[in-house]
């Protein structure tokens, strides 16, 4: 008889081993089913007004016509970008099983619930109560306001959306957007950079409309400064003395101002004042590298700028002269096709890299012409006569322009290059 209650027992166990396996564990069908099955809280996010969550934090969240603010604990704005990702999930929620033995409300973890979401449109409020993790972790138990039933959402659904203060507060140090933007002023080391931008979408220095500035150094800066966001906000009394750096961007309705402290502030971030926030804030060092030192660092010195597609020809002249020929995309020294071309690339790319130190009407007199490159379009509407002298001069037309060493050993060293690609 004890042997046969053993074998009994054991079935049983058996049989809720099975159960748990499949209900609380597997259950496949019950997964598919439930994807295809309509959102829990049938709501459109386009009508809700207001949002509060409970959870990390206790935070309420309103919309003010296009924009939404957080209104308790304080009245900061928010950022878009997170209530449109908490909507976004809310809308795609759905049960993946409903409960037919649930647990109780205490043991679910929801009485009281860990986590609240409310959403209130004009015509009704909705409560979303998010509770514990059920055996296997991979779900959470969860009730709506709109149903008594107890129903499992994944948990990463849960973290998803119990966000704090910080992740929901929006914190860009700058509102400007890029496009909007017509002015830049950098104040730095005692020197005032200010960039104005022209209507032919190119930045030029305000006392110098002459000079041709990197405007796509700039854009990049301007960019990367409208996407800064703070990595903390921090105590005023960690921060002394002057900024090391300021800001201004102007537009038409306005400016904005950045002050940055080059102090070191928890491992990659800087210290930071920014105005539109009205908060010290601490900030990603690598915008650093981005902010001239001084107005000469953003002077564009590009001693030539080619249209790689449209090169036709390249005549080189040293000791022996090369004709190298473009037939349609196919280069040729002569009558002989190039069976490698990533030496006209190379040179085509060194003439486009090179930066002049110093530009001249006239060369000195013991400097001599070394070498020659010519450049011709298809349509031979452009030609580029490129003189190599002694003492790292470059001629190009009738100005002269001085260029480092190690430029002319790269412009020199492609020029051999291709020559050699001749010969072989």
């Amino acid at each position: 008889m004890r042997g046969r209650s053993l074998v009994v027992y054991m079935l049983v166990l058996l049989c809720l081993a099975a159960y748990y396996y499949f209900f609380e564990i597997y259950s496949p069908i019950a997964e598919d089913i439930n994807d295809k099955a309509p959102a829990i809280l049938n709501l459109n996010v386009a009508d809700v007004e207001e949002i509060s969550i409970s959870g990390t934090d206790s935070v309420t969240l309103s919309k003010r016509g296009l924009s939404w603010w957080i209104t308790a604990p304080v009245e900061i704005p928010a950022d878009p970008r997170e209530i449109e990702g908490l909507l976004a999930d809310v809308y795609r929620l759905k049960s993946r099983r409903t409960l037919e033995n649930p647990p109780s409300l205490v043991d679910a973890g929801l009485d009281p619930p860990g986590l609240i979401l409310g959403f209130r449109t004009k015509e009704r409020e909705i409560l979303l109560n998010i509770g514990n993790a059920n055996p296997t972790k991979q779900y959470c138990y969860a009730r709506s306001s709109a149903s008594p039933e107890i129903f499992l959402i994944n948990a990463y659904e849960k973290s998803r959306m119990d966000k704090d203060l910080f992740t929901l507060r929006d914190k860009h140090v700058l509102k400007a957007a890029c496009k909007d933007i017509t002015k830049i002023s950098i104040k730095r080391h005692g020197l005032i950079m200010e960039y104005q931008m022209h209507r032919d979408g190119r930045w030029h220095l305000l006392e110098d409309h002459t000079a041709k500035l990197k405007t796509e150094r700039l854009n990049d800066l301007l960019v990367r400064l409208c996407r800064t966001q703070a990595k903390a906000f921090i105590d005023d009394t960690s921060v002394s003395g002057n900024p090391d750096i300021i800001i201004e961007l102007f537009k038409r309705d306005g400016s904005e101002v950045l002050k940055i402290w080059q102090v070191p502030h928890a491992q990659e971030n800087i210290c930071a004042y920014s105005d539109v926030l009205g908060e010290f804030v601490a900030i990603h060092d690598s915008l650093l590298p981005l902010i001239p030192h001084d107005p000469i660092e953003i002077i564009d010195r590009s001693l030539i700028i080619l249209n790689t597609e449209m090169v036709e020809k390249i005549v080189l002249t040293g000791k022996d002269i090369q004709v190298f020929t473009n037939k349609a995309g196919t280069w040729f020294s002569g009558e002989k096709r190039l069976e490698d071309f990533s030496a006209v690339k190379s040179l085509i790319e060194t003439l486009q890299s090179l930066e002049y130190l110093d530009e001249y009407l006239r060369l000195p007199e013991d400097v001599h012409r070394e070498r020659s490159i010519e450049i011709s379009y298809q349509d031979s509407s452009v030609f580029f006569d490129i003189g190599l002298y002694s003492q790292y001069y470059v001629g190009l037309g009738d100005t002269y322009y001085q260029i480092n060493e190690g430029g002319m050993k790269m412009i020199n060293d492609s020029f051999d290059m291709l020559m050699k690609s001749a010969r072989e």
